[in-house]
């Protein structure tokens, strides 16, 4: 065999499955093939707890080997398989164990390389002189991991609002991890602690506890970088969880436990259990972007189905955008729920130049035209007012009129003013009072303010 395309091909085909990589690398090491010795430390490094020192030195050996290897050929391989569980290890019971388990998870799903614990030396002393206070090991690793997970191009951190620089409340006097709408503090009493406890306030409103600094940034990095693949989010009663729970247990491995919640996860999936308060839940599933659809159990899809919150994966093929996929490698903001009425959103957001989109007429069309095959009244109308004006489409007074009466079919009193204009200017249908009459009557019947002044002051001529 002179090719490597059949090794390639079964690795596609299997990528959690051990045996064609290894297959493949012997292959390679027969040619003296340094990428044998790669795919080998490849595969040992996924079945290695990110906690044990041999982790760490098999990755620095792969980070060597990596050098000058073809991004294509990685890709191939399979390297650092992104849907491989990334808390098949457990949640260790030690610092540094933790957050080495931390910063694991965060290369893979970050897509970049952030090394062992222990770094940003300087950086954590400048925060101690600041506070005037000998930081604990894991508040440490917090300022350094923070630091290390930054965006490389902007220098933010992917945790929202925080930055590698703690700070002291007032009034009470506690450490604060970063600002944002919520804040992280150190509870009083436990900032002498290994991996002190952290409360979670939305200003004076207690959110919750985490059982470690650790434990927040692990929580906090599934809750911003799992989900490239689709995010469902619901709050359910304690006995609905618990049956929940009961039902994935079917599908998936016995979950990790660790602080405020659980953890179950299978290739690419991961479903979280948090507390939300004494008699609610709170559950997330999210998927990789690896993953396809039909490889989400169908107990998880359930997940979302009662606050119909969904993103990604899990949206109309028609609402995907390029930011929804893995090259961003952070998860789609936005809520879906009903598809015509956030198409017909998305069009006017397009249209109207709304939420951070540029205007774009054409895309607007594209967006009411799909929210109107699908009977959304306003869409149609919204389409209608394209065709009228020539907006993103060439200008058609016909089909601007078809599209006006039927949405005035379906109750719209704009769409009823609409066909009376039309009518009243001539403009694609003749000029003809009397249906201009008409149809302005009906809009006024409807509540159209405009039309009903415009029948009044008719009626006063």
């Amino acid at each position: 065999m002179s090719t490597d395309a059949p090794f390639l091909a079964a690795i596609a085909a299997a990528p959690l499955d051990r045996l064609p990589k290894l297959v493949y690398a012997d292959w390679l090491e027969e040619r003296g093939d340094p990428r044998g010795e790669l795919i080998r430390i490849d595969v040992e490094l996924l079945a290695t707890p990110p906690a044990d020192d041999r982790y760490w030195q098999l990755h620095a050996r792969r980070g060597e080997l990596m050098d000058g290897v073809p991004a294509d050929w990685l890709t191939a391989v399979c390297l650092g398989n992104d849907a491989a569980p990334l808390l098949a290890h457990d949640w260790p019971d030690d610092v540094t164990g933790r957050w080495r388990t931390v910063r694991a998870a965060a290369e893979r799903l970050l897509g970049r390389p952030l090394g062992d614990v222990g770094g940003h030396r300087d950086l954590v002393s400048a925060n101690e002189d600041t506070l005037s206070l000998t930081l604990s090991p894991s508040l440490r690793e917090w300022v350094a991991f923070v630091a290390d997970a930054a965006d490389p191009t902007s220098g933010t951190g992917f945790l929202i609002g925080f930055a590698p620089a703690l700070r002291r409340t007032t009034s009470p006097n506690r450490l604060v991890l970063g600002r944002n709408s919520f804040e992280f503090r150190v509870l009083n009493g436990h900032l002498a602690d290994d991996d002190p406890r952290v409360g979670e306030a939305l200003g004076n409103q207690d959110m919750g506890q985490y059982g470690g600094v650790s434990e927040l940034a692990l929580f906090r990095l599934l809750g911003e970088c799992h989900g490239t693949g689709g995010q469902l989010t619901t709050s359910l009663p304690l006995d609905e969880a618990d049956d929940l729970r009961r039902r994935l247990a079917e599908v998936f491995p016995p979950p990790v436990q660790f602080g405020r919640g659980e953890v179950y996860e299978r290739p690419g999936l991961l479903v979280r259990f948090t507390p939300g308060s004494r008699t609610r839940t709170l559950v997330v599933a999210s998927a990789r972007a690896a993953l396809p659809e039909a490889e989400v159990p169908a107990v998880v899809l359930t997940i979302g189905r009662a606050d119909r919150q969904v993103s990604g994966l899990f949206v109309h093929e028609v609402l995907r955008e390029p930011h929804d996929s893995r090259v961003t490698r952070l998860p789609p903001s936005r809520v879906f729920g009903d598809l015509p009425a956030r198409l017909y959103q998305r069009g006017v957001e397009y249209r109207d130049g709304q939420n951070g989109r540029e205007q774009n007429a054409a895309e607007a069309v594209r967006c009411f035209r799909l929210a109107a095959d699908q009977g959304h009244r306003a869409a149609i109308n919204s389409l209608g007012v394209s065709f009228d004006r020539g907006r993103g489409v060439p200008q058609d007074y016909a089909e601007a009129l078809r599209l006006y009466q039927i949405a005035a079919e379906k109750g719209s009193a704009l769409a009823c003013r609409s066909v009376a204009e039309l009518y009243e200017s001539g403009k694609g249908v003749g000029n003809d009072t009397a249906e201009a009459l008409n149809w302005f009557r009906k809009a006024a019947d409807l509540g159209d303010e405009p039309a009903q002044k415009k029948l009044a002051a008719l009626s006063h001529g």
